[in-house]
């Protein structure tokens, strides 16, 4: 989440400079009442169960693979697609752990360059698909 957010106002979560973290909350609040751009914030607030979106970024900073993506020992696969500005912390994640693992990019020319590879489930499928049986056949 932190890279959607320019930096100086991350510097000041979670309990910084109050009139900075009141203007993000403002923005935040605008931004919830767009119907698609406002949708991971509005289920964040209420899987969290949270009233507002300063409170849902202090919570999430408990969400965190930092320093203990070395322990993930199972089988992991990470997937990257190009555009998805979402996951840019994918190869970082893929590079910090431990045991089995794969890493597959997904890029725009295949269709497959959005958020979630949306734009070509079916590749995405298939190259998800062709992962699990090679860790299951193991």
């Amino acid at each position: 989440m932190k890279s959607r957010i320019p930096p100086f106002i991350v510097r000041q979560l979670p309990d910084g400079n109050r009139l900075v973290l009141a203007l993000l909350d403002f923005v935040l609040r605008r931004r919830m009442r767009h119907v698609s751009a406002g949708r991971g914030i509005r289920r964040g607030l209420w899987v969290h169960g949270v009233e507002g979106p300063i409170a849902y970024l202090r919570l999430t900073q408990e969400y965190t693979l930092a320093g203990r993506a070395g322990q993930i020992r199972c089988p992991a696969l990470v997937c990257s697609a190009e555009n998805d500005n979402i996951g840019v912390t994918a190869r970082q994640l893929y590079d910090a752990q431990g045991g089995e693992r794969a890493f597959i990019a997904f890029s725009a020319r295949e269709g497959a360059g959005g958020h979630c590879e949306a734009g070509a489930r079916s590749l995405f499928n298939q190259r998800i698909f062709d992962w699990l049986d090679h860790v299951l056949a193991a």
